[in-house]
């Protein structure tokens, strides 16, 4: 025998909804807080940062020389270094 949705079982279907509403938009509101709370002014642009070293030179070198499919930024090597490329003091 079907069952016979009771004004009951209405209520409480749209209680249950509106629940699962409230959660979702205070959820939200969560969000929004912690997203308006982080600092641009904190992050840190590494490309800028980078200050080269013997250890980084070695490091680019020994990455350039292996068939990785990708090679590392000869710009971040040492100028007086024989791999240093030639584009790298070019205005962009």
């Amino acid at each position: 025998m079907a069952e016979v949705e009771t004004p009951q079982d209405k209520t409480d279907l749209a209680l249950e909804e509106a629940t699962l509403l409230q959660t979702s938009v205070e959820e939200k509101q969560d969000l929004l807080n912690y997203l308006g709370k982080r600092k641009s002014h904190t992050r840190h642009n590494l490309h800028h940062e980078h200050v080269p070293t013997d250890e980084t030179d070695l490091l680019i070198s020994t990455i350039n020389s292996l068939d990785l499919g990708w090679k590392a930024d000869v710009c971040k090597l040492q100028k007086h270094h024989a791999n240093y490329g030639a584009h790298c003091e070019k205005p962009i």
